[in-house]
This record gives C-alpha cells, sequence and structure tokens, in this order.
C-alpha cells in the first residue's frame, strides 16, 4: 500500500480543525458554522436593520407585491405532501467562495477583522507619534517602539490581507476537490414548514428544530445545521416565487436568535434553473465495505489532530509574532522576560487552536447521536465513498484525487487536497484486500 509504515505522527490534513458529525471524515465541502452562529449566546443581527420581521408578515406582502409585478406565470398550487415551494438550484465556485466567506465574516476567522484592523492602526499611528517626539525632544530613538509598529502593521496586515486570502484558497480548494470527487451541487430544493431539503446526487435535509442557522444577503440565502452540509441558495438560482417561499418557511420557523438577516436577497431567475448536462457514469461495483463506529478517544484524537495540524500550518505566522512581541518585552524588561513573553504567545496560540478544538470534541461526542459515530465505507475500482447512516449525508474520493494512503499502527488513513478519512484497523478484517487495491490505484506525487 502506497506509504504504507508505522508512525507515530498523526496529523491529518484539514486545514480548519473543526468537528462534523461524519467521525473520522474531515472535508471543507461539509464544513459550516452552524455550531458557533447556533448558539442563543451569539447576538442575531436585529430586524430593524434589514427591515424584515421574524414572522416576516411585513415584508412578505411588499415583496409579494413586488413578486405579483414581476413574475409572468401565475401562482404554484400547493403540493399535497405540505410541501411550500419546490425549485432548482446549483452552485458555482465563486458562490462557494463567496459563501465561505460570508461565513466567516459572521462567525469565523473575519468576524473582528475590521475592528481589530482599526485598533492596530490607531496603536501604530501613536507609537509614531512617540517615536518622532523621541527624535525631536530626545534626539533618539526607542528601538522599543520601533518593534512595536512593526508588530502592529505585521499584524494588520495579515488580517487585511493573510487571513481572507487563506479563506479563499481553502475555499477554492474544497469546490475543485469536490468537483474531482464528481460531487454536484445541482438538485431539488424541497421548502417544508419545518424543513429544507436538496435532493440531487447528494441528498441533505435540515430540519429548522435542530438547531438550524438561517443566513440571507444580497447574494444569497443559506441554511446551516450542526453535522451536516449546507444548502446554499444563490441569488443566480432563485425566482421571486422560490424565495419568498423559502422566507414564509424559515422565518417563522427558525427563531430570531438563529437568523442572520445581513440584507434582504434579490432574486435575479425569472425561470427555474435548466439541469446541467452531465454524461451518463457507468455503473460502479462494489469489492468489499467496511463498517466503522469510532470510540470516543479514537473520535477526540481526529478533531485534535487536525486543530494541531492547522496549528503547525499557522506556525511561521504565530512565530514571527511570538518573536516580535518576545524582543519588544526583552527590550523593555530584560532578556528572561523577553524569553517568557516568546513562549506565553506560543503557548496562547496552541492553546486556542489545539485545546480548544479537544475540548470541544469531547462535548460534541457526548451529545453526538449514535448515528453521528457510525460510518461505511464502500471500496471500488473508481474510489472509495463514505456514508453515514443518517440520511443523505455521504463522501466520496475517487483514487485520482487521494494524494496519499498511510498505515498508522492502529489506523489506516486516506489524504486529499483537502480532507482526510481515517479507519480504525479493528474495522478492517480484509486488510491484504485493502493494500492490494491501493497499491494498484494510489501513487506517489512527484515533488515539485
Amino acid at each position: 500500500m502506497q506509504e504504507f509504515h508505522n508512525s507515530n505522527k498523526e496529523i491529518p490534513e484539514n486545514e480548519k480543525g473543526e468537528t462534523t458529525g461524519n467521525g473520522g471524515v474531515h472535508n471543507k465541502e461539509e464544513k459550516n458554522l452552524a455550531d458557533a452562529i447556533a448558539d442563543p449566546a451569539e447576538t442575531a443581527f436585529s430586524s430593524s436593520d434589514v427591515h424584515m420581521k421574524s414572522d416576516g408578515r411585513e415584508d412578505e406582502k411588499a415583496a409579494g407585491a413586488t413578486a405579483d409585478s414581476t413574475e409572468s406565470s401565475p401562482p404554484a398550487e400547493p403540493f399535497d405532501d405540505g410541501c411550500i415551494a419546490a425549485f432548482p438550484a446549483d452552485l458555482n465556485r465563486e458562490e462557494y467562495i463567496d459563501f465561505n466567506i460570508t461565513v466567516s465574516q459572521i462567525s469565523g476567522l473575519l468576524r473582528f477583522r475590521k475592528g481589530q484592523i482599526v485598533l492596530f492602526s490607531v496603536l501604530a499611528a501613536v507609537s509614531v507619534v512617540m517615536m518622532i517626539f523621541d527624535i525631536v525632544m530626545v534626539g533618539s530613538l526607542d528601538p522599543v517602539l520601533v518593534l512595536l509598529v512593526i508588530f502592529l502593521i505585521a499584524a494588520a496586515a495579515i488580517l487585511f490581507i493573510g487571513i481572507p486570502r487563506y479563506v479563499r484558497s481553502s475555499a477554492e480548494k474544497a469546490y475543485d476537490q469536490c468537483l474531482l470527487n464528481r460531487y454536484s451541487y445541482y438538485g431539488e430544493v424541497r421548502v417544508y414548514p419545518d424543513r429544507v431539503e436538496k435532493r440531487g446526487k447528494n441528498t441533505v435535509v435540515i430540519r429548522f428544530a435542530e438547531n438550524a442557522v438561517y443566513m440571507e444577503n444580497r447574494r444569497m440565502m443559506v441554511l446551516l445545521a450542526p453535522g451536516t452540509p449546507a444548502i446554499v441558495l444563490p441569488a443566480r438560482c432563485m425566482t421571486p416565487a422560490a424565495a419568498e417561499g423559502m422566507r414564509r418557511a424559515v422565518l417563522p420557523g427558525i427563531p430570531m436568535p438563529r437568523q442572520k438577516l445581513l440584507d434582504r436577497m434579490e432574486p435575479l431567475a425569472e425561470v427555474p434553473l435548466p439541469p446541467p448536462h452531465e454524461a451518463v457514469e457507468p455503473e460502479e461495483t462494489e469489492l468489499f465495505a467496511v463498517d466503522v463506529e469510532y470510540t470516543k478517544e479514537e473520535f477526540v484524537k481526529i478533531v485534535t489532530d487536525t486543530a494541531l495540524r492547522a496549528f503547525m500550518k499557522m506556525l511561521p505566522v504565530y512565530s514571527g509574532m511570538s518573536v516580535l512581541a518576545g524582543l519588544m518585552f526583552g527590550l523593555m524588561n530584560g532578556l528572561p522576560f523577553g524569553i517568557a513573553s516568546f513562549l506565553l504567545m506560543i503557548g496562547l496560540f496552541f492553546a486556542l487552536n489545539v485545546l480548544t478544538a479537544r475540548g470541544k470534541a469531547v462535548r460534541n461526542y457526548t451529545l453526538m447521536p449514535d448515528s453521528g459515530k457510525r460510518l461505511r465505507v464502500s471500496f471500488s475500482d473508481r474510489g472509495l465513498t463514505v456514508k453515514s447512516e443518517r440520511p443523505g449525508e455521504s463522501m466520496r474520493f475517487v483514487w485520482k484525487a487521494v494524494e496519499r494512503a498511510v498505515e498508522r499502527p492502529e489506523s489506516v488513513e486516506f489524504y486529499t487536497a483537502t480532507s482526510f478519512l481515517r479507519i480504525p484497523k479493528r474495522c478492517i478484517p480484509q486488510f491484504d484486500q485493502l493494500k492490494a487495491l491501493v497499491d494498484a490505484h494510489v501513487h506517489p506525487r512527484k515533488s515539485k
């Protein structure tokens, strides 16, 4: 098996370190931040900010008038199964990136970016004024002030340029990887009073009662839930009737603290989106499958290793900031104090990235239903498919996308550019068959 060797270094390939309900599978395409923004302690945007009420009645009247004036076809008849609206939707690359950036601005890496940039800019300006004052009045330049200005400018640059590029780059890789794995974002969306379903190659069901979060801005509507892929509805795909059907369901169905109403979406479609032209794929034959049920220790280790991988990727940035802080405090208070400041900064970054992820994993495992701890992984000559016991939750890895397969003392891991899968060896009775299959399909990537 390619790169099968014993190793104690178990650092999964995932850059966020967040947990999902899919046990040992971590994939950016399936990530959402509902865990963060579903917390009632997070204050929702008020209805006065966006002129939308929690029950949606006032705005439905106004928007209904607009829809009547722009919609050429008569209103759709109600569905027999209680469905409020049904319409097709898709998601292109730029819309996927926009979705990730928007969620990051609400509850992720970009949440406090503007305030932090303003704070650092003000501190840098004050430090520059103090430097000029020292030069004019004393005739010398305090090196501590110079280091402080450099530190503040570097931190502002990372917040303003580095982090947005990181979020965008991660989203681009995730989207491309999903297409490589033949994932399709096209599907029929069906809206019910208590849930929204998206049916296609992959079926997603989000029930409002399961901590669902609704987000709307001018460009899209988004529905998220913990451990479930998000349903993203771009304005490009939405007719006025479809948009109003969504609002009639989600605004009264989801409590206001879990609504993020940034702006009112303007539908851009006049008619429903046509289905994409896709080549018919030959039927896939399953060679064998393994059933996986993760223990608490295995789940927590997966999340911790994922967070550690993300920390190691950001370590050069964290180290640079810690060195500047250590030099600054060292010049002010002596070398021992500077070294202590450096170690304290590195320790703080480690705790925020790794230890908090581990603590969250412990809590999530306790609250996670048993169906979220079990997976079925099927193998074929075309790749492997991971399915959860929960309806519609699956992930596919074609062999072309698998960059590495690594044997650990107690597990086997598969890596792609944006995700990884860890399977405990105790769950693989067909290990020799798996090894032969991987050796035939996974080949080492040439170093550039």
